[in-house]
């Protein structure tokens, strides 16, 4: 059924055209929804959101964080800024206890300090 006259080759012209537009339409969406996605902040956010849906790797990471954080919270309280080099030998070896002691056990310090919060807002 190939095209036979003026019409029918008009009628085709415009179906393409129609389909030409639609594809336009299409690509344009896709290419949207493509540079929205590679955005730096929605690249973290869709990290974060996988991170927070494996829930073992989520707890892993936040009793890491907090054994960082109380590590160098302990290291700047106890010794504040280190002169010496026995001083900074003797407060990196205390940040990484400390650090390594709150990871283990962060499940048990995070409960307690629900605990604690719970009291403080009652």
């Amino acid at each position: 059924m190939g095209i036979r006259n003026a019409i029918q080759l008009k009628q085709a012209i415009a179906i393409l055209k129609i389909e030409q537009e639609a594809k336009k339409a299409a690509m344009a969406e896709q290419f949207r929804y493509t540079y929205e996605s590679y955005k730096p902040i929605n690249l973290i956010k869709k990290a974060y959101h996988k991170i927070a849906d494996m829930p073992d790797i989520a707890n892993k990471l936040i009793g890491t964080t907090m054994g960082v954080g109380a590590g160098v919270l302990t290291k700047r309280i106890l010794l504040g800024k280190s002169g010496g080099i026995f001083k900074r030998l003797l407060g990196i070896a205390l940040e990484l206890t400390i650090a390594n002691k709150v990871a283990q056990n962060s499940d048990g310090i995070r409960q307690k300090g629900s605990e604690l919060i719970k009291k403080l807002i009652k």
